[in-house]
């Protein structure tokens, strides 16, 4: 009667894992495995999609500024680097604020605001240069991923 009761109480918890497992979670595994290239977006259109009324019209043009921006804001951070342009570095991080709020890019949101604080209040920190190539690669990244979702863009 002992062994029963246990193989009861072991199958009640295994049955309860069971119903825990998430489907949805081993189905985007399989689909990432299925695609590795595509993995998932770091960003959200949400607030440009409520902004414009659900024009893709008006959401393709702000990618199009985005690029052109963010082109701009790589090379321009590469130069102030290269220079030790302090002031550049933060005017660069200040101006790309808002493009990254209105995209959703968390982290690269969270990097670029260090980037700007640290250039404007502590502009000899070892971990400036450190947190503008963090900024950099997310920015490279965002775009990389802008380009492949919009593709048929000009």
């Amino acid at each position: 009667m002992l062994c029963l009761k246990k193989f009861e109480k072991q199958r009640e918890e295994l049955w309860g894992q069971y119903r825990k497992f998430d489907y949805r979670e081993l189905l985007q595994t399989y689909q990432k495995m299925d695609n590795p290239d595509r993995q998932e977006k770091i960003y959200n259109l949400i607030n440009l999609e409520e902004i414009s009324g659900g024009s893709s019209e008006f959401i393709e043009q702000m990618i199009i500024l985005f690029l052109d921006q963010a082109d701009n804001t790589i090379k321009g951070m590469e130069k102030a680097m290269e220079t030790g342009n302090i002031a550049e570095i933060r005017n660069l991080a200040h101006q790309l604020k808002p493009s990254v709020d209105n995209i959703r890019v968390e982290e690269l949101g969270k990097s670029i605001r260090i980037v700007e604080d640290l250039a404007e209040n502590q502009p000899n920190s070892s971990e400036l240069p450190h947190y503008v190539s963090i900024s950099m690669d997310q920015l490279r990244e965002l775009v990389r991923q802008l380009k492949r979702d919009f593709s048929g863009l000009a």
